[in-house]
């Protein structure tokens, strides 16, 4: 493509129409990646894409909870640029507020299955091309992994999972930012504090990946 070498550095982030994932995707792009967003809405996803308006951004509709699409994801990425070298897991869905003693198996099954085994999908979909560039992988956990609310027992639950480990291959490194707000969570509260959230978020996946003296580090990262 115009503008852009196979040595460019290529990046997947989940969740890539909103929050997290969407000031990720811009700030890698920034930074001179080439980058694919996913999310389950292509619409969303599009509205991205023509915001940015670069052709090192391109974007394919998945559900990360769904083992097949998520291989698929990681082949369109690897077809579109050649590489890939970092792996954002920015997706996440709350579930219902409810307490746990309300709660159906539905209600765990939706949120455990895109939180949980998305990351899990994405994850090991990745690793054979992540060895071969020796990259990343950054897991998007919540401060609701050690510090869980009443109403949202799968969420915390969900976000649990991350096995930091700065392998000879490729670096794993989770992450457990606080309350950020993004379109998919309804009407943001009052005094709504996650742009600053935001922000040391996506820090901290800069330091993960090696946008940070010393290389690709892996840490159990707090985003307060």
């Amino acid at each position: 493509m115009a503008g852009t070498t196979e040595a460019e550095p290529v990046a997947l982030v989940t969740g890539g129409s909103s929050g997290i994932g969407r000031a990720t995707a811009l700030a890698l792009l920034d930074a001179g990646y080439r980058v694919l967003i996913c999310a389950r809405g292509q619409e969303g996803l599009d509205a991205v894409v023509r915001e940015v308006g670069d052709d090192r951004l391109a974007a394919h509709a998945c559900d990360a909870g769904d083992p097949a699409q998520a291989r698929a994801v990681v082949e369109a990425t690897v077809a579109r640029f050649g590489r890939l070298d970092a792996v954002i897991c920015a997706h996440g869905v709350i579930g219902s507020f409810q307490p746990i003693e309300e709660l159906d198996a539905a209600g765990w099954d939706d949120v455990l299955r895109t939180n949980l085994m998305g990351q899990i999908n994405i994850t090991t979909a990745a690793i054979g091309a992540l060895r071969a560039t020796r990259g990343s992988v950054v897991l998007i956990a919540s401060v609701n992994a050690h510090q869980a609310e009443p109403v949202m027992a799968p969420y915390g639950v969900s976000k649990v999972y991350g096995v930091n480990g700065h392998r000879p291959d490729f670096t794993m490194t989770r992450m457990r930012p606080n309350v950020v707000w993004s379109p998919t969570s309804g009407a943001p509260p009052p005094n709504e504090p996650s742009s600053a959230t935001r922000s040391i978020a996506v820090s901290g996946c800069f330091v993960a990946i090696g946008h940070a003296p010393g290389g690709p580090r892996a840490v159990d990262y707090d985003a307060a």
